[in-house]
């Protein structure tokens, strides 16, 4: 696959502009769709070795910069097939956990409920947080979102570009009620502009990502 290198992209709260959260992503220099390449590596088995990197880097990270927290994306595909590896690299970060916040990423449908449920408490047992990544707005994703419980929605439903306003139908939602009924804060993606950012704060969404707040690079 070449070699793996991580970039960084802010976490705003919405209510200060500030940040402490950044997202950790995986890049791959010789797969310039990084999409394309967590999929295959779904499909042939080895993304395991991208999500323990993406892991062992994230935890040196926090060890350097005391002052951050970081999110880091772990597939589905890998929980299910090598949670065992992942625990006990979660293990090793204990010193570090208490600001990092494990992404959920589902590129495929959940064969292993039981199995994801156990590693959300193993995550919390050792001193982190779970955020459900690309979280929808349909019954499945509700019923996923009320059985892990987890600690931060992250929502992605906004086209580029878009223009929203009260009646805008990719964004017809009441993010209070959506709070409320899952128990957690929401992060809302793709922000690209102030209006959404304006527009977010004001429908009680907590945190905004988005090259409106900065692109994914090295942390400086």
């Amino acid at each position: 696959m070449g070699d793996l290198k991580m970039v960084y992209q802010p976490i705003v709260d919405l209510s200060t502009n500030g940040h402490f959260i950044f997202e950790s992503l995986l890049r791959i220099p010789t797969a310039p769709d990084i999409q394309a390449a967590i999929l295959a590596a779904e499909e042939d088995g080895s993304v395991i070795k991208l999500d323990e990197f993406a892991l062992r880097s994230a935890h040196e990270v926090l060890r350097q910069r005391p002052h951050i927290a970081l999110t880091v994306n772990i597939s589905i595909v890998s929980i299910e097939q090598h949670g065992n590896r992942l625990g006990d690299l979660l293990w090793q970060g204990r010193d570090v956990n208490a600001r990092l916040i494990v992404e959920l990423t589902e590129t495929q449908p959940i064969k292993q409920l039981q199995r994801i449920k156990w590693f959300v408490k193993l995550v919390r047992q050792y001193g982190g947080q779970v955020a459900l990544d690309d979280f929808g707005n349909d019954f499945a994703d509700r019923e996923r979102a009320r059985q892990l419980r987890p600690d931060f929605l992250k929502i992605s439903w906004l086209p580029e570009n878009t223009t929203v306003t009260k009646n805008t139908p990719d964004v017809m939602f009441d993010a209070k009620k959506l709070m409320r009924e899952i128990g957690c804060p929401l992060i809302m993606e793709r922000i690209e502009s102030q209006q959404q950012a304006t527009f977010f704060r004001e429908c009680g969404v907590s945190f905004g990502q988005g090259y409106f707040f900065g692109r994914p690079t090295d942390l400086q």
